[in-house]
């Protein structure tokens, strides 16, 4: 009834519907969704953990919990809240501000939202500050629901505090502001601030009514006053001023004038010097006109109606700004300046002295006008650097005589300090003379002493530090007061610190210590450096004692350890003195830690790091504890004080590195004997002494057996201790000490002084006193053996009643067992069975061939095999032998082979298990054949591939196991011989011969039926067809390429033979030559092209190289066969014969032959005159 498509899209809409069905049948309020029962809500503070959950947002950037908030500013306050329990919720979300008192100042605001299981939602609202007063504000989010099974989680708060913004910068345009009718030399007037202090620099510009900026001036001090020349503006128009300041963070302010107007007058002056006479002719008047001094009196008016006046004959005796007022036409400023003097001094500079008569200096000097006058009773004085002239206190004050003199007595620089010292002269007060001039005297700053005491950074690293001493010439420190401390990096600035604030050690840090000045960094960076140090010690403004030195990080080599602990340990009382060292080791880089991964394993620590000096043993593997990123804790006991406990490391491929900790309290103890051995009694002497004297009194003498071992505890076994031991060198002996325990160490402690302590070790050693032999001597590898073994202990059988234990040990472990490098504790013994007194038997299996031994203590370890007297017993392969002793690859088919196995000549039973001889051969067999009476056999064998067939075997018997046994059967190709060329090289470009034999490398006979191929030097294979019978087969190759040709025999290279292909020559030259005629020798490659620069020779003579055409020309002076060579490096040389032949009038009979012509000419001459 209906199509396909309608069919459809019919069962579409089904589906569409049953997923809106579903989606509104998901969310059921208060339904468990997993069968749980707990309810739980709350704000998520993982969203921001650093504002408790509550993120705070001003212009799209986060505010820290470290900012305050602004009074005025919109903020956007953020939180999640989610869902953790097991129902669908509807959460009730409420966000407030309240004040320090609890009142809301925002808020609540609320939102509901129905939650389902792991969900999460954000809320957020903007909160504007406007109209708050400064203070602390708390934001309180709740999130909540009725029977919420956790409420910790339902509210979070987070405290911010809300300022007034203070502008960095603020600045007022004081005049002109707006409205005035002006002109000359217009002061424009300000007032600007810094909240911060920092120093301010102003900038002026003007516009006219095109509202077209333009710069009056820029980088002006604050100094609250510009004078602008105005005189070039257009008249009658209006003008806008603007200012800004801006501070050294390039934070700014501006303010604008409203309009004023230029002034239609035109004034003859607008500069002139105190006391110049002048007449002023104002033009452009209309109204009443007034001429003002700079203190605001009068000094004349007049009708200015008929458009113009004249003032005559100013004395212009007032220094500052008159003006000239017309009531219509507005005013024009006149600046008045004071007269410019010029003022000399002698000496210009010195340098700096801290004390001592140089630190006093006299300056002296001259002042006059400018025209070159004197100019008496001016006023001079000098200021200190940084101080301000006129403002703060001058160092000294004197006044100029009739020849404008001065002189300025004993100024104490050293107490002044470097830098530039002004020098003022003036007639009037200071900030509105009538004359005024300056000078400078300069205080050079002299040279720092930096000396390089220690450099033990590496690049790349945070380990080592840096250490400088920077001194005075007289050794005194100078980093006491004020300094500037630098570091360059390539002329660059790196890193810095002075005593102003300012500072970037990001990179470097720095630490001042009286003399000494120390670098670090959290990452040394490898390269050449610059340190510069300015040091100001009296508070100036500038540096007495500047200086520079140069220095180096190093690259940092493949090894690197850092201590971590202490540098400094003491020697204290054995409860105590069980301490621990500290390090950190890298690799090249600080990515790269020494541990297990990086090979540093149980194992092998104690050689990897080992830790020796003034301990009292080096540390043994348990004694050491990796803890992360290549820190290990080492713990030691450290033995004599005043000593040094030296940590080295050795990573092998990569290098060594080391660390000293310094012992510093603590004495020193000897004893003699080191050695005791077990049940013997002793007499030990112990010497006391501290930094190499010897300690008289002694308050107390201990000796204890090391039991349990330092790092287990100090809980030791007490042997004997003595009181209050009066000695006059130090010593005091123990007598009788007889050990009860052997490979336990028996240590000394001594205190004396009170509190000061030392340690001595002495090993109590087993006797040493067993003699064992053992039989067989000889072991079959992978056969269990029964060995027996009797001991003696003086030249009887011996039994110890603590019984015993054996150990097998290889040669290597032996020899480490020798030098102490591993403890028996760490080996297995073996069991054994008791036969008889001093008769023990026991079985052993070993599959790997070698020498082995048999170590045998006591297991009280009282007494044990002298060390080199420990019996042995070789463990030997089976031997396999096959026949045939070789097989060919593709030659040798459907062949029988015996396998025959022994052992010291014996033929063996067992099972032989080969290896290889399913993927060289057609074999498919199985691979263990049973060996009966010394043979076994397989038949129908091909050999179809080159390579090693091995064996491994196992001996019949209960126990026995398989092992690697001797013998091997080779598959190999078959052997090719080169018959043609006969020198075994081939030529490119042209078409060589190749024979070749292949033949049977045991039969020698040549193997028919064998596909060849060539590889050619190219790369390409070249199937050049099959041998023969005898095994020959002959083609040709033309090599395009210099090389190695190969041969492969059924697809396989076969090893060893191979011919070269090289660019051979050819010598084009007449097989004869007449002697004394020149002939033409041309040398070209075998395929016809010229050779240039070969070397021609003649019967090894050289005749000369051949030109570009490959052409060199001879003329033989003898007769003879002569032989011609080519050579040329890359090249095959080639050689030639030519017969050289005698000319015409030197072969034989030719004297005879002319004189019988000669002779019938005379005749025929003779008859002709007869006729």
């Amino acid at each position: 009834m209906y199509g396909k498509k309608l069919i459809r899209k019919i069962g579409s809409l089904v589906v569409i519907a049953t997923l809106i069905a579903s989606a509104f049948a998901v969310l059921q309020i208060g339904e468990a969704v997993n069968g749980s029962s707990i309810h739980d809500v709350g704000i998520d503070t993982s969203y921001y953990p650093e504002g408790n959950g509550i993120k705070i947002f001003y212009n799209g950037n986060v505010v820290n919990t470290t900012e305050s908030l602004f009074i005025g500013n919109e903020y956007t306050i953020r939180t999640r809240i989610a869902n953790f329990g097991d129902f669908n919720e509807s959460v009730s979300i409420c966000m407030k501000v309240v004040d320090s008192n609890g009142s809301v100042v925002f808020g609540p605001e609320t939102r509901l939202w129905n939650a389902t299981v792991n969900d999460t939602t954000d809320f957020w609202r903007t909160w504007n500050t406007t109209g708050l007063t400064p203070g602390n504000y708390t934001i309180v989010v709740n999130a909540s629901i009725g029977n919420d099974s956790d409420a910790s989680n339902n509210i979070a708060q987070r405290t911010v505090t809300l300022e007034e913004y203070i502008p960095p910068v603020s600045i007022e345009l004081l005049y002109p502001v707006g409205g005035e009718i002006i002109g000359g030399i217009i002061p424009i007037k300000w007032n600007a601030s810094s909240s911060t202090g920092s120093k301010l620099k102003i900038k002026l510009e003007y516009k006219n009514e095109s509202g077209e900026w333009h710069t009056i001036a820029s980088e002006l001090e604050n100094t609250g006053i510009y004078y602008w020349d105005s005189t070039g503006l257009e008249k009658e128009k209006d003008y806008t001023i603007k200012i800004t300041a801006t501070d050294e963070e390039e934070n700014n302010a501006t303010d604008e004038s409203a309009a004023f107007t230029i002034t239609q007058l035109d004034v003859s002056i607008k500069t002139v010097y105190y006391n110049d006479v002048k007449n002023i002719h104002v033009n452009n008047t209309e109204g009443t006109v007034t001429l003002y001094r700079s203190d605001g009196s009068v000094y004349g008016t007049q009708d200015g109606s008929l458009g113009d006046v004249l003032f005559f004959n100013v004395k212009f005796d007032k220094v500052g700004l008159w003006r000239v007022d017309d009531t219509v036409k507005g005013t024009f400023y006149i600046r008045v300046l004071p007269i410019k003097l010029n003022v000399s001094v002698s000496p210009e500079s010195v340098d700096y002295a801290k004390s001592g008569a140089a630190s006093y200096v006299t300056i002296e000097g001259y002042v006059n006008d400018k025209d070159g006058n004197p100019m008496k009773n001016i006023t001079v004085e000098i200021w200190a650097p940084g101080a301000t002239a006129g403002v703060d206190t001058f160092i000294a004050q004197v006044k100029t005589d009739a020849n404008g003199s001065y002189k300025l007595e004993n100024i104490r620089m050293g107490y002044y300090g470097a830098g530039k010292y002004n020098i003022t002269a003036r007639d009037g007060n200071f900030s509105n003379p009538n004359a005024f001039g300056y000078t400078i005297f300069t205080v050079n700053s002299i040279e720092a002493n930096i000396t390089l005491k220690n450099n033990t950074a590496k690049g790349g690293f945070n380990i080592g530090e840096i250490i400088f001493e920077v001194t005075d010439s007289n050794e005194n420190a100078l980093l006491t007061r004020g300094y500037n401390i630098s570091v360059l990096k390539d002329g660059k600035p790196y890193a810095w610190i002075n005593t102003s604030g300012d500072e970037n050690t990001e990179k470097m840090n720095f630490a001042v210590d009286g003399k000494i000045l120390k670098i670090t960094s959290d990452m040394w960076e490898a390269g050449d450096y610059t340190l510069s140090v300015k040091a100001d010690i009296v508070g100036s403004s500038d540096w007495e004692y500047i200086g520079s030195i140069e220095f180096t990080v190093q690259p940092a080599p493949n090894v690197n350890m850092n201590l971590l602990s202490s540098a400094t340990i003491n020697v204290t009382d054995k409860d105590t003195n069980v301490q621990m060292i500290q390090v950190q080791i890298f690799g090249e880089n600080m990515t790269t830690f020494a541990d297990e991964e990086h090979g540093f394993t149980i194992d092998n620590l104690t050689k990897r790091i080992k830790v020796e000096g003034d301990v009292l043993y080096s540390p043994p593997k348990e004694a050491y504890h990796y803890w992360k990123d290549g820190i290990w804790n080492i713990t030691v006991f450290p033995a004599y004080g005043n000593g040094k406990i030296y940590v080295n490391v050795t990573w092998p491929d990569k290098g060594s590195d080391s660390v000293v900790v310094n012992v510093k309290n603590g004495g020193k103890v000897t004893a003699e004997p080191t050695e005791v051995i077990v049940d013997t009694p002793t007499d030990i002497t112990v010497t006391i002494t501290k930094d190499g004297q010897a300690v008289p009194y002694v308050d107390e003498l201990w000796l204890y057996y090391e039991m349990p071992s330092y790092w287990q505890g100090t809980n030791w076994v007490l042997i004997k201790n003595v009181s209050g031991v009066y000695t006059s060198d130090g010593a005091y002996t123990f007598t009788n000490i007889s050990s009860e325990y052997a490979g336990v160490n028996i240590i000394v402690m001594a205190k004396f002084y009170g509190s000061q302590y030392a340690y001595a070790l002495i090993k109590s050693k087993a006797a040493h006193d067993l003699s064992v032999e053992i039989a067989p001597d000889k072991a079959l590898a992978g056969e269990k053996t029964t060995f027996k073994v009797n001991i003696t202990k003086d030249g009887k059988p011996y039994d110890d009643e603590s019984g015993y234990y054996f150990y097998v040990l290889n040669e290597s472990q032996l020899t480490k067992l020798h030098n102490g490098e591993i403890e028996i504790a760490d080996l297995t013994p073996i069991n054994h069975e008791k036969v008889s007194q001093g008769n023990y038997t026991f079985e052993y299996l070993q599959t790997e061939a070698g020498t082995y031994y048999l170590y045998v203590t006591s297991q009280n370890k009282k007494h044990d095999v002298p060390s080199g007297s420990e019996p042995s017993f070789e463990v030997t392969k089976a031997s396999v032998s096959v026949n045939p002793t070789m097989l060919v690859k593709s030659v040798d088919k459907n062949m029988t082979i015996t396998f025959t196995v022994t052992w010291n000549g014996k033929a063996l039973n067992g099972t032989l298990r080969i290896y290889n001889i399913t993927t060289l051969t057609n074999y498919g067999g199985d691979t263990e054949l049973e060996v009966v009476n010394g043979e076994a056999n397989i038949t129908g064998i091909d050999a179809i591939a080159t390579g090693n067939i091995t064996f491994e075997f196992e001996p019949k018997g209960v126990g026995n196991e398989f092992a690697s046994a001797a013998g091997m059967l080779k598959v190999v190709s078959p052997e090719i011989s080169v018959i043609e060329p006969a020198n075994g090289i081939a030529y490119i470009g042209v078409e060589n011969l190749i024979i070749i034999k292949v033949t049977h490398p045991l039969k020698h006979e040549g193997c028919g039926g064998l596909n060849v191929v060539v590889e050619m030097p190219d790369g390409n294979d070249i199937d050049v067809g099959t041998t023969g019978n005898d095994g020959k087969l002959s083609f040709g190759v033309i090599p395009l390429e210099t090389g190695k040709i190969h041969l492969k025999v059924e697809g396989e290279r076969v090893p060893g033979v191979e011919i070269d292909v090289g660019i051979g020559l050819r010598i084009n030259a007449p097989a004869k030559i007449e002697k004394g005629k020149e002939m033409t020798i041309v040398v070209t490659t075998l395929g016809g092209n010229p050779v240039k620069d070969a070397t021609v020779k003649v019967d090894g003579s050289q005749i000369g190289t051949t030109d570009a055409n490959g052409i060199v020309k001879y003329k033989p002076e003898n007769s003879g066969t002569i032989t011609i060579t080519a050579e040329k490096e890359g090249y095959y040389k080639a050689s030639v014969s030519v017969e050289v032949t005698k000319p015409p009038k030197e072969q034989p009979g030719f004297e005879l032959l002319g004189f019988a012509v000669a002779l019938l000419a005379a005749i025929l001459i003779a008859r002709r005159k007869r006729k």
